[in-house]
Order: structure tokens, then C-alpha cells, then sequence
């Protein structure tokens, strides 16, 4: 949750300024639409756990790395 709500608000809709998309906002966003094309949480959400499964193998692991990156306050945050 602590992703998704500084990614996007935990909103499946958000798009940002560099056209990244969804929880954990997707770049480009074609990678989520071709899965997820309505944009819905339940999917969204199933699509960026195996996101992190593939990546970091735990949201524990997600997060410290998240925090450790973190590069506000400037912007082009990424996970």
C-alpha cells in the first residue's frame, strides 16, 4: 500500500507527466493496458505484485528499495 498511495495516490487511473500509468505507475503504460486496458484496481494490483515477485521477491524488499532510491523532492522517482 505504501507504494501504490506514493506512486498514485492508490489510484488505478493516475497518469503522470511522463505517461506512466496505474498503482505503481507503469512506464511505458503500454505494459499494464495490454493486461489491465480498463485500468481496475483487482488487476492492476495482481499485475504489479508480479511486478515486485519478479523484481524484488517480497513487498518487504519493494520498499526498502523504494526508500533507499527515493529522491525527493526532486521528481522521476521510480521502483
Amino acid at each position: 500500500m505504501f507504494i501504490y498511495q506514493h506512486e498514485s495516490g492508490n489510484s488505478p487511473t493516475k497518469w503522470n507527466q511522463s505517461g506512466c500509468v496505474g498503482l505503481g505507475q507503469a512506464c511505458p503504460a503500454s505494459k499494464l493496458l495490454d493486461d489491465c486496458p480498463q485500468l481496475d484496481y483487482a488487476c492492476e494490483d495482481s499485475w504489479f505484485t508480479q511486478y515486485m515477485i519478479d523484481k524484488y521477491g517480497t513487498w518487504a524488499n519493494a520498499y526498502a528499495f523504494w526508500i533507499r532510491t527515493d529522491p525527493r523532492p526532486y521528481p522521476g522517482h521510480w521502483w
